[in-house]
């Protein structure tokens, strides 16, 4: 939202691009920062050249298109405009022929080091590249998790948690983890891997199950370890954040946008 949020009207011409329209303040929000607002068929086909018929000069692309095959992967396969640009929304290059540009920063990708890694052409903006619009509109949280809740000692437990995507956790990170726990005695581990802004489902049993075997392997109890479900809004989110201790992100990507949540909340975050 940042990118077209305060753009001059005088000089560009914005038009946003969705699958559905949905009544969330937030989408309703954003129809407010363009001058149009198209729906897109639900054919791919159909989609790109309902986008070619605006003639756009850029496109820029909002969402995460390498995280898995979805349906904007396959609409961005497609030259939709004479500029193609994404950015820090997909953590990696896309690898498309048809993606012009990346839009980095100076502190997260400098080019004389990590154009070769990008198969767009880097282009960088001082800074890490990329900004966030807080706080969101209409952010009304559902539940009102208790410390209790969690399990536990109550109080005197201390909480760790993460907003580490279910893909982020890797051996790597779980063995730190693990070692963190049993350096902390009676402390408690929260994690919110299953994010529907990545996928709507995960094997999510096979996950806590790999989590359990590690904590056992290093002498902890399995009881120790919290495992949340899907929760309805970013806003439910922060409702456990404000329950904990420390924040802890994953390595060796923590993923800017979960680190905005332990920030806004006031949690420290440990980050590498």
């Amino acid at each position: 939202m940042p990118a077209f949020e305060y753009l001059d009207w005088d000089r560009f011409e914005v038009f946003l691009y969705a699958g559905g329209l949905g009544d969330h303040p937030l989408k309703l929000y954003c129809r407010t920062r363009s001058e149009k607002l198209v729906i897109l068929p639900p054919d791919t086909s159909e989609q790109a050249w309902t986008i070619r018929e605006d003639d756009l000069d850029i496109i820029l692309i909002g969402g995460n298109i390498t995280a898995g095959g979805n349906d904007l992967t396959l609409l961005c396969l497609h030259r939709l405009a004479r500029v193609q640009v994404t950015s820090i929304a997909s953590p990696v290059t896309s690898g498309m022929r048809n993606m012009d540009y990346y839009i980095a920063g100076d502190l997260t990708a400098p080019v004389s080091e990590d154009q070769e890694q990008y198969r767009e052409k880097l282009v960088n903006i001082e800074g890490p590249g990329f900004c966030f619009s807080y706080p969101v509109p209409g952010d009304e949280a559902e539940v009102t998790p208790v410390r209790s809740d969690l399990g536990g000692t109550g109080d005197s437990s201390l909480v760790f948690i993460s907003w580490a995507n279910y893909y982020k956790i890797i051996p790597e990170v779980r063995e730190a983890w693990a070692e963190i726990l049993r350096a902390v005695p009676e402390s408690l581990l929260v994690l919110y891997p299953f994010n529907p802004n990545w996928r709507k489902s995960y094997k999510e049993d096979m996950f806590t199950e790999q989590m359990q075997a590690v904590f056992t392997a290093h002498g902890i109890e399995t009881d120790r370890l919290v495992v949340l479900e899907q929760l309805p809004d970013p806003s439910d989110v922060r409702e456990y954040l404000r329950l904990a201790d420390v924040y802890l992100a994953s390595f060796p990507f923590s993923g800017a946008a979960f680190l905005m949540d332990p920030l806004f909340t006031g949690l420290p975050a440990v980050v590498r």
